[in-house]
């Protein structure tokens, strides 16, 4: 049932990367063909990326709980939150205002920076429990999609526009969420709990408290 796990979890690695492509890669071309300036796109990702290292280290405290979702239920619900914005990004039409597009590729942003954590603790948790997976493999073929899907990419906006890169941003996610949904992974409770009584709970007010040098 359970075999070919690091393939498996290469496909995983290797649509959020391709996905990423599209809307980290190509986030100036399809931004400037829409009336952005290179300072305004700049601000635009650099608040995304702000706002998910923010909201990553709590997500991650909540993680930890035994009572919380899995890896995969979390990632699963970040996904299904990244389809509605970019099939509302692809959706919409030329004369709908900047800040419209503005929240919309800034929330896109947001959302596919905070599943970068749960994407590598899905591999990682899996070997944890003592399953055959190889991180280096699926790793591998993240990078050799990333790599793909920026050649692609390139030949589908010179023919077709910049409006491909969202399309493409909602294939990957849909093949994205099937690949997870997919993934055979359950949370290991028991271990999570007895975790919770060895280190105590903790927030990331606390990690950081504890763990001075941390940052």
């Amino acid at each position: 049932m359970k075999k070919h796990l690091s393939v498996r979890y290469g496909t995983i690695q290797g649509c959020y990367w391709m996905g990423y492509a599209a809307l980290m890669g190509y986030a100036s071309v399809y931004l400037l063909e829409k009336g952005f300036t290179n300072t305004q796109i700049g601000l635009l990702t650099a608040v995304g990326c702000i706002v998910s290292a923010v909201l990553q280290p709590v997500l991650a405290s909540y993680a930890d709980r035994p009572e919380s979702p899995s890896v995969r239920t979390m990632l699963l619900g970040a996904n299904l939150i990244q389809l509605v914005l970019v099939i509302s990004l692809a959706a919409t039409a030329e004369s709908s205002s900047m800040v419209v597009r503005t929240l919309l590729y800034g929330a896109s942003i947001t959302m596919l920076m905070l599943m970068i954590p749960f994407v590598n603790s899905l591999g990682m948790e899996t070997i944890r429990q003592g399953e055959e997976l190889d991180y280096g493999i699926g790793r591998g073929m993240g990078s050799v999609a990333y790599a793909i899907a920026s050649w692609l990419l390139g030949r589908l906006t010179a023919s077709f526009g910049a409006d491909m890169i969202p399309i493409w941003a909602i294939a990957l996610t849909i093949l994205f969420l099937i690949c997870v949904f997919r993934f055979p992974f359950k949370k290991d409770r028991k271990k999570a709990e007895a975790e919770k009584e060895e280190t105590g709970a903790a927030g990331p007010v606390d990690f950081l408290k504890r763990y001075p040098s941390s940052w």
